[in-house]
């Protein structure tokens, strides 16, 4: 009987989760693959994970929806919420079409969950008044020194 196994990965919207503060809670999608022995290795504590071949095809599809949505993120926290909203469920449109067109394979490794977790700038209301006041001690910080 073929055993079927989980992984979990995590891919960080904007590619630096490693370097942020840890009380800053990175936008990330969370993929849960499950697959049998070719599609799966196993790491040094006999856990599951992709083997190098789709692991780089994961990276490389990660590196290529950063560069498609580079301008959107950018520009992601305005004051159009629909618009924020529609950014985010593109990218996570298309990067669920490049997992089932690029990385899996029919009966050897499934996608089984596709969610998203973390702090998306989804709108921003400048005029309210605690972010005005923030504002107001940006512009006159410079000048207490």
């Amino acid at each position: 009987m073929t055993e079927v196994y989980t992984i979990l990965r995590e891919f960080p919207i904007f590619g630096y989760a490693k370097n942020t503060p840890e009380s800053l809670d990175e936008p990330t999608i969370n993929a849960q693959f499950v697959g049998v022995a070719n599609a799966i290795a196993f790491d040094a504590n006999n856990q599951p994970k992709l083997t190098r071949q789709h692991e780089r095809q994961l990276k490389a599809i990660e590196h290529a929806i950063r560069e498609q949505f580079e301008d959107e993120l950018m520009n992601l926290g305005g004051d159009n919420l629909q618009a924020n909203l529609t950014i985010i469920g593109d990218l996570l449109a298309a990067f669920k079409h490049h997992l089932e067109s690029d990385l899996l394979i029919q009966d050897q490794l499934d996608l089984e969950s596709l969610t998203i977790s973390g702090e998306w700038l989804t709108y921003w209301q400048a005029d309210a008044p605690l972010p005005r006041a923030k504002a107001f001690q940006q512009d006159v910080l410079p000048n207490d020194f």
